[in-house]
């Protein structure tokens, strides 16, 4: 099993101060750092403030501010269980002959404490706070060496010494930063790589590059005192590692899986372990070395992950050689996307959306007892589906017999059409004729192939309230499925509607008199104020629209900004931050909307496509978080994967605890061409 790394979350904070030097490459700094961060393929971080923000610069920014900011960042990571990366550029002191390093915001004097930011306290705070999985601070101002804690700081705290920090400081405690050297060389080191570092880069690895270039005193300090910690904190992929950057066909996973299961063979067999190999070739003859000694359990454990190597590394060069220029991300996630829609698992991380990423991911996470070659050979059929390639065509023969898989690519051929055929029905039910927002006298019903319109349908609601309209929506299923049968494909999507008040009250997935709806159905949940749209919403279309593409084009984890309770409660200062750009992606209510429910629901589904919030309050919110995390990539058909196994008497995830709103492209399109009384069978619009 690989271990599961937690999510890291960065902030980069750059504050100009009206009685020091005006530093003119702040901005262009602190967005450079930023940049590498968050970039997947380097910094690996996510967006470290709760509402979507990770970059805040200028001159506006007081000390309060800049506290409010980090405690925000801090407290976020904390419910997401992630590791948070913290960045201060800007100008610093330390008070007298104290070593204290304060951080100046716009209203700061050098060597006043009052209206400064105590460095040390707000480190010290964020490492103790619960549930953080460690803090790495990134200090380019004078005097940063003065951020160092004391041992007893941090032993004092609620966590008893056990937390984790890591430090980073441009000066020492006595000496002035130049022109913000740091920052820019620290950026080129993240980008440029370090040579023999291994897949990762930490902060000593990093100041020690640092230090011949710089000019000044670099100051690195470690604390870590978890025991339960299994991954060292690290400020960002090594981009000289062979296992990284996007030419490799060998991923990290791969090569941390078979260093591990060759450790243990060497541990079993008294003898030095074998290399790990590092090319595909090398692979190959570790495996024909290997092979004839495979009888122990270690033994036959190395020969497996070898094999599973081999298999993605080999996908790997195939399908950027069969596909070339239509290996695209958007590609690989609506693949991969269908694979886990498809094929319940409850994974212990999400890929990154690179080949090899997934590839990886496939070869050494699949279900237990499986064989990983069944999940390859499923994704790369879908692959070549979603580029419109022919699935008999001898190429995927030749790649097949050289992994050794020409049974289960016939079976991944007949897969990949079976899933086409179900994605090509769906049927629209819509309960928004109700002028209370409460339950319609009616249904409206459309049933749309390949997202035109087949047929439309209203269907009465024969008693009023949830049981009338739960058996009007059986109605629907049963005329919906003869006219399916008809045209000989399967209906397995229903997409409902529904007012803000039936999201909140109602659970549709499990309607039915004789059958659960959601059963065998993919049912997914739609907002239904924007099938008639208000002036305000459709002045917000073209916002929504950016905040879907934004989680679209997300390429790590979710791509969640959290609403918390307190922003919940000031609904003004809310609505401002929205109207702001705040909040850019997805949001996610960490707690139940509460009595307030319904215009806070309707405030946040009008800025966003993609709604999350739980059916009640527990205290579940950080696993909310990381359960997001590992299944973004299935949804929406992962939360009612995890719904069915709740059903079935399983394991109750931290995911079933949520509802989902998911008003993706198509949704989106087909509301705007209902509003507009567009056709939505593609034909032109006719004059009247």
């Amino acid at each position: 099993m690989t271990v599961k790394e937690p999510p890291r979350h960065a902030l980069v904070i750059a504050a100009q101060c009206d009685s020091m030097e005006h530093l003119e490459d702040l901005d262009s700094a602190a967005k450079g750092l930023h940049e590498v961060l968050l970039d997947p393929r380097r910094g690996g971080c996510r967006p470290g403030l709760s509402y979507g923000s990770s970059l805040v610069v200028g001159r506006h920014l007081s000390s309060d501010d800049i506290t409010d900011l980090v405690r925000d960042g801090y407290r976020y990571a904390g419910r997401c269980g992630a590791v948070f990366v913290l960045a201060l550029l800007g100008h610093g002191f330390t008070p007298g002959s104290a070593s204290t390093l304060y951080y100046m915001g716009k209203e700061s004097v050098e060597g006043v404490r009052d209206g400064a930011v105590n460095v040390n306290d707000l480190l010290i705070t964020a490492a103790d706070h619960q549930a953080v999985r460690g803090v790495i601070g990134l200090l380019d101002m004078c005097h940063a060496g003065g951020a160092m804690p004391t041992a007893h700081e941090l032993a004092a705290g609620a966590r008893g010494g056990k937390g984790r920090i890591s430090l980073l400081m441009a000066s020492s405690v006595h000496q002035t930063a130049r022109a913000l050297r740091f920052s820019k060389n620290l950026t080129r080191v993240l980008v440029q790589g370090v040579d023999d570092c291994g897949p990762v880069v930490d902060v000593v690895r990093a100041g020690l590059a640092l230090r011949p270039v710089l000019g000044q005193d670099i100051v690195i300090d470690l604390r870590d005192g978890d025991q339960s910690a299994n991954v060292p904190l690290w400020l960002g992929w090594n981009a000289r590692h062979q296992g990284r950057g996007g030419s490799s066909l060998i991923g990290f996973r791969a090569r941390e899986q078979v260093a591990a299961a060759l450790a243990a063979l060497a541990t079993a067999s008294g003898q030095d372990p074998w290399p790990v190999p590092a090319d595909l070739p090398q692979a190959l003859i570790l495996r024909d070395k290997l092979q004839p000694t495979a009888a122990s359990g270690a033994e036959h454990r190395a020969v497996t992950a070898v094999n599973a190597l081999i298999t993605a590394a080999t996908t790997t060069k195939f399908i950027r050689s069969f596909l070339g220029a239509d290996l695209t991300t958007d590609r690989l996630r609506r693949a991969l996307n269908l694979l886990l829609s498809a094929e319940p698992h409850v994974p212990s991380a999400a890929p990154d959306l690179t080949d090899q990423d997934i590839l990886d991911h496939l070869s050494f996470e699949h279900p237990a007892g499986e064989d990983c070659r069944r999940w390859v050979t499923r994704f790369v059929l879908l692959l070549a589906q979603e580029a419109e390639r022919d699935l008999d065509e001898p190429i995927l023969l030749a790649w097949a017999e050289s992994i050794d898989a020409q049974i289960l690519v016939n079976d991944a051929r007949a897969f990949a059409r079976q899933c086409r055929a179900e994605r090509r029905l769906s049927l629209v039910v819509s309960l928004h004729s109700s002028l209370a927002g409460d339950w319609p006298d009616a249904l409206d019903c459309w049933l749309l192939q390949d997202g035109s319109l087949l047929q439309r349908t209203a269907i009465r609601c024969e008693t009023p309230g949830r049981a009338g309209a739960e058996e009007a929506l059986d109605d629907a299923v049963i005329w919906a499925e003869d006219e399916a049968d008809a045209l000989g494909f399967p209906l397995r999507r229903v997409d409902i509607a529904l007012p803000t008040s039936l999201l909140l009250d109602w659970r549709p997935e499990e309607a039915g008199i004789d059958e659960l709806l959601g059963l065998r159905h993919q049912v997914v949940l739609h907002w239904s104020g924007r099938l008639t749209p208000t002036r305000l919403l459709k002045r917000l279309q073209g916002a929504v629209r950016d905040r879907w593409e934004a989680v679209v084009n997300s390429l790590q984890g979710a791509p969640v900004d959290w609403v918390g309770t307190d922003e919940s409660l000031r609904p003004d200062r809310l609505r401002a931050a929205l109207r702001l750009g705040h909040y850019p992606r997805a949001i996610g209510l960490n707690h139940h909307p509460g009595a307030a429910r319904e215009p806070l629901m309707e405030m946040l589904l009008g800025y966003t496509p993609v709604l999350i919030w739980p059916d009640q309050d527990t205290d579940r919110a950080e696993q909310w978080c990381q359960d997001l995390n590992r299944h973004w990539p299935s949804l929406p058909d992962g939360i009612l994967h995890a719904y069915r196994r709740v059903w079935k008497g399983g394991h109750p995830e931290a995911i079933a605890d949520l509802r989902l709103v998911w008003d993706n492209g198509e949704w989106l399109d087909f509301c705007r061409r209902l509003s507009h009384s567009e056709p939505l069978d593609g034909r032109p619009k006719e004059a009247p």
